[in-house]
């Protein structure tokens, strides 16, 4: 790879990696197409229209290819926008071995810190753990334990990572 230039590679398993390489400074941008829901939110945020997507085939109702994003390795210049604001985690950014891209850390991108507040006292142990399992990044845990007295089982906790959730 010649510096400062940007390659880019498509791996077999749906992945999209943009890697740029200079003195003192080595750049990774990639995108899992199989976590990537098609939101667009990465498009619609890259200041350099560098993310375009394809339109989803649907044939008699049935999804035959969904929304597929890619990177033009020609425009992308490595700010992270994408990978900050994807709700999936899609986006994978690394400079120097840093995976907190400069504008979060520098205080030029704004972090949302919001408080989540789970009611357990209305949560019921039989749901399945629901909230858990329809969590895009895996960000609730559900704590079950059994009453001794009773022998049902209750929810102890219901936590929520607050780095991976995106709310």
């Amino acid at each position: 790879m010649r510096l400062g230039k940007t390659a880019k590679t498509k791996t077999l398993d749906h992945r999209v990696v943009l890697e740029r390489q200079m003195i003192g400074l080595a750049q990774t941008l990639a995108l899992d197409q199989n976590k990537c829901t098609g939101c667009r939110d990465c498009q619609v945020i890259c200041p350099r229209e560098a993310i375009s997507s394809t339109d989803p085939v649907v044939e008699k109702g049935t999804l035959k290819r969904p929304i597929r994003m890619d990177i033009d390795p020609n425009l992308c210049h490595f700010c992270g926008q994408c990978a900050i604001v994807c709700p999936t985690k899609a986006f994978f950014w690394r400079e120097n071995q840093e995976e907190i891209p400069g504008l979060i850390s520098s205080g030029i991108f704004p972090v949302l810190q919001e408080e989540i507040n789970i009611q357990t006292d209305k949560c019921k142990a039989d749901c399945g753990s629901v909230c858990a399992s329809s969590c895009p990044v895996d960000a609730v845990t559900v704590k079950i334990y059994r009453d001794p007295d009773t022998g049902e089982e209750k929810i102890a906790a219901v936590e929520v990572d607050k780095i991976a959730c995106f709310y």
